[in-house]
């Protein structure tokens, strides 16, 4: 992991712990939002989205209400649903962490779609997603890119 990612994601969990400290009642406002293992998966084909995956850890029922990047026209959560015999992506506005305070984005279930990806924005081997929290902070990472 790159020394420009592991201060990022450190700066991150400390301030993200020190915030959810604040207030709140319970323990769930004691536990840290973290992020791991997010990586984006480059289209081979030109003009398609790419795709995010990876894993949020934080207290049960916090809100995920949305994704940006300074490097990408707009990013997209979205979900896999039943469709007939088939499944289907789904565009949802908000995905909440599981009891097991956990949101993982992955192939075939949850994953964020990155649209418009700016030339030359994934030459360090990295791209900047921005997480939109239903507590009104932002949780930002570096996403290792494939």
């Amino acid at each position: 992991m790159q020394l420009k990612s592991v201060f990022a994601l450190s700066t991150l969990a400390l301030s993200l712990a020190v915030s959810a400290c604040g207030e709140g009642e319970g323990d769930s406002a004691k536990i840290p939002v973290t992020v791991s293992d997010f990586e984006v998966r480059l289209n081979p084909a030109p003009g398609r989205p790419a795709a995010g995956y990876g894993l949020v850890k934080g207290a049960a029922g916090l809100g995920i209400k949305g994704a940006f990047s300074p490097e990408a026209g707009r990013i997209e959560m979205h979900i896999m649903e039943k469709s007939g015999e088939g499944m289907r992506m789904k565009k949802v506005d908000l995905l909440t962490i599981d009891s097991d305070n956990t949101l993982r984005f992955e192939p075939g279930g949850r994953h964020l779609m990155i649209f418009d990806i700016a030339d030359g924005a994934t030459d360090d081997g990295q791209l900047q997603i921005n997480l939109s929290l239903d507590d009104n902070t932002t949780l930002s990472l570096f996403a290792e890119v494939n």
